[in-house]
């Protein structure tokens, strides 16, 4: 809350920064208030409310602008040198920090065509953006940070289980479909084009399965193929042991798929995220967290062509990141066209709001 009064002796702000309070007195004496018929105290009350002025609006700008503070990261912690690992090339890294406690939990990751803007959301009911940078095509650092609350169908911000945002999609119209877990459901945003997922959502369609899943095994893969389907992915809804369950369709028209996630009694990753290929292949990134070998993640391609209703996905895994290799829990991924025309890949970490774990953003060539 941020207040402003004037008596006769003080001007008095009260600012919140940061959710604290910080009372600011600005004190006139009564001779300033009462002389030259109070004229000249009438100016210092007025110099100090503008002054107390400033300061509110100085500090209601957007936190996380002022605060976001960014590092950059090697592909291998113990070799700088290297810049591969699998079929994607090492095309640059950020270690994302902030101080705002509105700040992490990423989960689902949008990049606009031109590579130039980031959007992401956060478990905890937030959107986050930003302008990305480069160096010689090296993703470099980020800028123009801005925070904001989703919010529900009745304009107001989603709060609590029900603000648990794991995925989202751009789609065809040039809405953003945003979806949650512990309370199942995807939601409409029209929003606008400096914040794709600003304003109040409308209900989407969701196949009636997931929203019968389990509080925290929901839809953590979500994404438009190139004839304008979704294809969703469960992280937990398991069809058979070592399969889980996905669909394809829109709306109330959804169809079943298998995704063999465990061939050939592989580790269990589980899908945290999916994004469609320039050439329409379907590419998943999956986790896993275990005592002797840590956070790891998978990535998964689903060729196009074998992506149809009650088809038995098995996907071809192009690269795992674990050991000193830069990684956390990493749960969102985008792709785009380059310039040249390759395949640029990004991936974002959930910290889950833990001093133990980091928030990263990584960008990879997909090798021809």
């Amino acid at each position: 809350m941020k207040q402003l009064s004037v008596c006769n002796k003080y001007v008095f702000c009260n600012l919140s920064i940061m959710r604290r309070s910080f009372p600011i007195f600005l004190y006139i004496s009564q001779e300033q208030v009462s002389s030259d018929n109070n004229s000249s105290g009438i100016h210092k009350i007025v110099r100090g409310t503008i002054f107390c002025l400033y300061l509110l609006v100085f500090f209601s700008l957007p936190l996380a602008a002022q605060t976001v503070t960014v590092h950059q990261i090697p592909l291998d912690s113990q070799d700088p040198h290297r810049d591969r690992a699998g079929a994607l090339i090492w095309r640059g890294g950020l270690e994302i920090v902030s101080p705002d406690k509105r700040f992490g939990g990423l989960s689902g990751l949008h990049i606009s065509a031109d590579g130039m803007q980031l959007l992401a959301v956060s478990d905890r009911g937030h959107w986050f953006s930003a302008r990305l940078r480069y160096r010689a095509g090296i993703l470099s650092g980020l800028d123009s940070v801005k925070i904001g609350p989703l919010r529900q169908p009745d304009g107001k911000p989603v709060k609590g289980i029900a603000g648990d945002a794991e995925s989202m999609t751009l789609t065809q119209d040039g809405s953003l479909l945003v979806a949650f877990e512990r309370h199942h459901r995807i939601l409409r945003y029209a929003g606008t084009r400096q914040i794709p997922v600003s304003g109040t959502p409308r209900p989407a369609g969701i196949p009636s399965a997931a929203a019968a899943q389990t509080r925290n095994k929901g839809l953590e893969a979500l994404t438009t193929l190139c004839d304008g389907r979704l294809f969703a992915l469960s992280e937990g809804l398991q069809v058979r042991p070592g399969s889980l369950r996905g669909w394809i369709g829109s709306g109330t028209q959804w169809h079943d798929f298998e995704y063999l996630y465990r061939p050939n009694g592989a580790a269990d990753f589980r899908p945290s995220g999916a994004t469609t290929l320039p050439n329409c292949d379907v590419l998943l990134v999956e986790h896993i967290f275990s005592l002797p070998g840590g956070i790891r993640a998978r990535l998964t391609r689903l060729p196009a062509r074998k992506i149809a209703p009650g088809a038995r996905l098995r996907g071809d895994i192009i690269a795992t990141l674990g050991g000193s290799l830069s990684v956390d829990n990493m749960e969102g991924i985008a792709a785009r066209k380059g310039p040249a025309g390759q395949t640029l890949i990004y991936l974002v970490s959930d910290d889950n709001f833990s001093i133990f774990q980091r928030t990263l953003l990584m960008m990879f060539e997909l090798a021809p």
